[in-house]
């Protein structure tokens, strides 16, 4: 297989090789594939746990309706954290954070 790198990540993986992280581009990439496939895989893992909770918790009865009342009830919480300056908490699963 053939893949072309753009000149960014060409010279993002030249750097890696140049300052001693990897002996080579090959390694750097294959490195590189495999710490992206461990994060993913550990995403679905985190999705396929909360799966069950839902599930667990819709078969116990744990529910809430989801209502008008409810996300009128949600967003004024929300407004009073930032209103307390609070820190907007959220899970990157769901919303992912943005630097």
């Amino acid at each position: 297989m053939r893949i072309e790198l753009s000149p960014a990540d060409a010279g993002y993986i030249s750097q890696l090789v140049k300052n001693g992280y990897f002996a080579n581009e090959e390694e750097a990439v294959t490195a590189t594939i495999a710490n992206a496939r461990e994060q993913y895989e550990a995403k679905v893992e985190r999705l396929n746990a909360a799966l069950q909770k839902g599930i667990d918790d819709i078969e116990a009865g744990r529910t809430v309706p989801y209502t008008p009342e409810l996300l009128d009830e949600l967003f004024a919480e929300a407004i009073a954290e930032e209103e307390r300056g609070e820190p907007l908490e959220f899970d990157p699963d769901v919303i992912p954070r943005i630097l």
